[in-house]
């Protein structure tokens, strides 16, 4: 239940902390399918559109562009753990729990609750485009989306990752704070460290 209400709450964008000065510009489109949507971002000149189609067992992020034909799938296997970009495997994602979900840690001092804390490591072939490196990102963090890690991290560093890494290390940890009788305030925070060392975050967003 509570995996639902993240999902549902991270598709519409949340407020970034940490915004990149990179311009480019994204427009967020929902179907009506909570596990289903668009989101168009403005990179290099061209639009990118990723529409994704999350279910239990596979999550799959399909990449098309309004210079040309081309069209990119992205499919992250949650049983094999294995990464593809059109049919062939770019990657793999292998994670480590830390914090179950649903485990409530001792208070902090600052009253926040951890619910989940995990590591994630991807990897992702040379030559992978930026494009295709985002969406590898996205389809890892399905409650982000392509807007939610392209405003965090930037194009530029984007671009950077792909055309320098061949993945790296993502850190999630979520967080819950609530004084009855308001609601429950949550807090998503996600580090990437980089195949060359690089560290890209921490990013938060906090959501009620």
């Amino acid at each position: 239940m509570l995996k639902k209400r993240f999902t549902s709450l991270f598709l519409a964008l949340a407020m970034v902390l940490g915004l990149s000065g990179q311009a480019f510009a994204a427009e967020v489109v929902e179907t009506e399918s909570s596990n289903t949507a668009a989101d168009t971002l403005y990179i290099d000149g061209t639009n990118y559109t990723y529409e994704h189609d999350y279910s239990r067992d596979k999550r799959t992020i399909t990449i098309s562009n309004d210079k040309n034909s081309d069209i990119d799938v992205i499919i992250y296997d949650l049983g094999s753990s294995y990464l593809y970009l059109n049919g062939e495997i770019i990657g793999t994602v292998s994670s480590t729990i830390n914090v179950p979900v649903g485990y409530y840690s001792s208070q902090a001092d600052d009253g926040w609750e951890v619910l989940s804390s995990d590591s994630h490591k991807i990897t992702w072939a040379e030559g992978t485009g930026t494009a295709a490196v985002l969406g590898a990102l996205a389809v890892v963090l399905p409650s982000l989306g392509p807007v939610g890690i392209a405003e965090a991290i930037g194009m530029g560093a984007l671009a950077t990752l792909a055309a320098s890494s061949s993945g790296g290390t993502l850190d999630l940890e979520i967080s819950m704070f609530h004084v009855p009788p308001m609601p429950p305030t949550y807090r998503y925070v996600w580090t990437f460290t980089a195949s060359t060392g690089d560290v890209y975050g921490p990013y938060s967003y906090m959501y009620a």
